[in-house]
């Protein structure tokens, strides 16, 4: 049977991971002041941590939208893909209560 894991990018992606295909990491958007980036694999986290230390104000993050999911326009691998294939799905993502 096969399966799908989709997690934020609060998920650590490993070395090993890369190269497995049944994982896609969505990622979180990533404020200060004006200033907007993906936390996906052209973050450059070094220039934001710089922005962070330039900044009075703290950095908040953004959590994808539900139609950011449903959308394959924005996500390649989108829920309604796996649920025409009836592959079952588990997404893993941090909340406010963690």
């Amino acid at each position: 049977m096969s399966f799908r894991i989709i997690a934020d990018s609060c998920c650590d992606r490993t070395e090993r991971m890369k190269d497995w295909n049944n994982i896609t990491f969505v990622p979180l958007t990533l404020n200060i002041d004006d200033y907007s980036i993906q936390d996906d694999e052209n973050f450059d986290q070094d220039d934001f941590i710089r922005r962070t230390l330039e900044s009075k104000n703290v950095p908040k993050t953004a959590c994808q939208s539900p139609e950011a999911f449903a959308s394959p326009a924005k996500i390649a691998d989108s829920f309604p893909k796996f649920l025409e294939k009836r592959t079952p799905v588990t997404f893993a993502s941090f909340s406010p209560a963690f």
